[in-house]
């Protein structure tokens, strides 16, 4: 029997591995920006998160 996956995350259920993401959370905790990486081997628009920080 294989163990779950949690049901919190960025699960790639398929592989069994996490996904790469990337969240910009303002200092009220809205979301700002979120990028999810499905291609483990891809990186995220690192440009794109301290646009999103900066509003």
């Amino acid at each position: 029997m294989s163990p779950e996956l949690p049901e919190s995350g960025t699960p790639i259920p398929k592989l069994r591995v996490e996904c790469r993401a990337v969240f910009v959370v303002d200092k009220d905790d809205t979301i700002k920006h979120v990028e999810y990486i499905s291609e483990v081997a891809e990186h995220p628009n690192y440009d794109a998160v301290p646009a999103a920080a900066r509003g």
